[in-house]
């Protein structure tokens, strides 16, 4: 558990320097990033984060301008590394949107 919550540490926490970013919350396996977008929990931007993931190939949850990812302990590192992509990338979009 440690290792994914060390990745999400230095591959999702720098998130934080965007400005739309609101908030990075890591716990253990779980990596929450909160956008700063109107709508809040049905805020339209889910929608657009959860397309960006998908077409990437990784899907993810997004709750309104919040995107979660819960791997589950066996994820290889070069998975770790697609999902982290899907949600910079994901990030870039709403914000674009």
């Amino acid at each position: 558990m440690k290792r994914i919550e060390v990745f999400w540490e230095q591959q999702i926490r720098p998130l934080e320097a965007t400005s739309h970013v609101k908030q990075i919350r890591i716990r253990g396996l779980i990596a929450a990033v909160e956008l700063d977008l109107p709508g809040g929990y049905l805020a339209e931007s889910g929608t657009a984060m959860k397309r960006a993931c998908l077409d990437v190939g990784v899907l993810l949850r997004p709750l309104g301008n919040v995107i979660y990812a819960m791997p589950p302990l066996c994820t290889s590192n070069d998975s770790l590394s697609r999902i982290a992509d899907a949600i910079r990338r994901a990030v870039a979009v709403a914000n674009s949107g």
